[in-house]
């Protein structure tokens, strides 16, 4: 239905200024909702670009994915304004979207799970409960701080032999972390191993994947239809003045 409003001549003023207040109502609120729409839109794209670019083992990078919406208390034009980004708790999407150094939180070397760590030994799985860190228990004694000498391959063998008696131990080198599958008494290879992660890097270089610019191409694009399509929905039923 249309907005009508009566005025004399004497108050036609007034009643053009209340036409002119309502369009401003109308526009402002209109541009909340397109960058709201933008916004959600941005977020979608995000989400289905991480999970084309990324191996994402579960729903924690997806749910990290979040977009602000602008209040709609907002008065001023230059006010209006939506977000989209991840939570501080996936503070890797940012390396993955513009590349730079990954290091290890703690300590010198990174622990790079392999294969063999995760869920059915498959790279799209995660780390198995039993293989995670701080649940693996490395054999220790007198079998720990090995040397570069030649001794130092005899205490391997010793702790090998610990690790096969207990298949909740695990042996760190320097360069490795692995569990022992089978103890020889002879033959060439005195004992088969299997690798759960690999510590050989201090740091790896992650090269530039972007997911989010991408993501906001589109919905930036759709700008103008996006805000003509909101002025419509909230000003249609036009003014009529008399």
């Amino acid at each position: 239905m249309a907005k009508t409003f009566y005025a004399t001549a004497k108050t036609v003023g007034l009643a053009f200024q209340k036409v002119i207040d309502d369009v401003e109502k109308t526009t402002r609120k209109a541009c909340i909702n397109t960058v709201n729409i933008q916004a959600a839109k941005t977020r979608k794209n995000y989400i289905t670009n991480l999970e084309k670019n990324l191996i994402l083992r579960n729903k924690f990078t997806v749910n990290s994915v979040r977009f602000t919406q602008c209040p709609k208390t907002v008065t001023r034009l230059e006010d209006i304004q939506s977000t989209v980004g991840a939570l501080d708790r996936a503070d890797y999407l940012a390396r993955q979207e513009e590349g730079g150094i990954h290091k290890p939180k703690s300590g010198t070397r990174l622990a790079i799970a392999t294969d063999a760590a995760r869920t059915s030994k498959s790279k799209r799985k995660l780390v198995s409960k039993a293989y995670r860190l701080n649940n693996l228990k490395p054999v220790s004694g007198p079998f720990n701080n090995l040397s570069a000498s030649a001794t130092s391959k005899s205490r391997v063998v010793a702790r090998a032999f610990v690790a096969s008696k207990n298949k909740d131990l695990v042996i760190h080198t320097k360069n490795h972390i692995f569990r022992i599958t089978k103890f020889n008494k002879g033959g060439n290879k005195i004992f088969n191993e299997e690798l759960l992660y690999t510590k050989k890097y201090k740091q790896t270089v992650t090269p530039p994947n972007p997911s989010l610019q991408p993501a906001a191409e589109q919905p930036a694009k759709d700008c103008q239809k996006i805000f003509n399509n909101e002025m419509d929905k909230l000003s249609s039923g036009g003014f009529e003045v008399f």
